[in-house]
């Protein structure tokens, strides 16, 4: 059992340690037609929904003064609860490496 437990941190010290790849942000998004509701059809389980809900969906919208992305991502509940999370959204630079 020993063996078992430093291969497994052995394993997760590696996953730890693995650098995100070098992303390139998109030259010609058009944020606008990203916008509106979006239903997730299906998933893995995520910290959210933990794979226990139905009508996930998310929606996006902005804020023409600010220029800020509004995201809201709501479902049911397993247990019939109506639950979500509110963000903002920021797109990269694509001038910068911001991935």
């Amino acid at each position: 059992i020993r063996m078992k437990v430093i291969a497994l941190v052995a394993v997760c010290l590696a996953v730890a340690a693995a650098d995100c790849p070098n992303l390139t942000a998109v030259q010609s998004f058009d944020v606008t037609k990203y916008l509106g509701t979006w239903y997730q059809q299906a998933s893995y389980g995520t910290f959210f929904s933990q794979g226990l809900s139905r009508c996930a969906k998310a929606e996006y919208t902005l804020d023409s003064a600010t220029g800020v992305v509004h995201v809201k991502n709501s479902m049911k509940s397993m247990f019939g609860k109506d639950e979500s999370v509110n963000g903002t959204v920021s797109l990269a630079d694509p001038t910068k490496s911001e991935g």
